[in-house]
């Protein structure tokens, strides 16, 4: 990525944007001038990255919203909104970036019994 390059008029959703890589693309990102749309599960996290992201560029574009990617509920509530805030913008969806992830060795569902895992080690 070039590290000048503006992005201005762009929107970007980045999930998993709370910690990591993740965190650091949305970083990147609002520095450049998009509108991010940050994405993470908990509403405290997604409140320290905005935070971290607006002391480093505070005129940046930003917006944290929360979802559980494990609740399918979750995913659809989270695309309405998404979808919402874009209309109310008068823009479209440019970039999605799907960073969110997670790791368990023992097998476990989520609230509406869907198994968290594909291949258990």
């Amino acid at each position: 990525m070039q590290k000048d390059k503006k992005i201005t008029g762009k929107t970007i959703v980045v999930t998993g944007a709370t910690s990591g890589i993740g965190l650091a693309t949305a970083n990147a990102l609002a520095g450049r001038g998009g509108f991010v749309i940050g994405v993470g599960r908990s509403q405290t996290r997604c409140q320290e990255a905005e935070r971290f992201i607006k002391s480093n560029y505070p005129q940046a574009d930003l917006l944290y919203l929360v979802a559980d990617f494990s609740s399918l509920k979750q995913v659809k509530r989270l695309a309405a909104e998404i979808k919402e805030v874009l209309a109310s913008r008068g823009r479209g969806l440019d970039v999605l970036i799907n960073n969110a992830g997670t790791f368990c060795s023992w097998y476990t569902t989520s609230a509406e019994g869907h198994e968290l895992q594909l291949v258990s080690v």
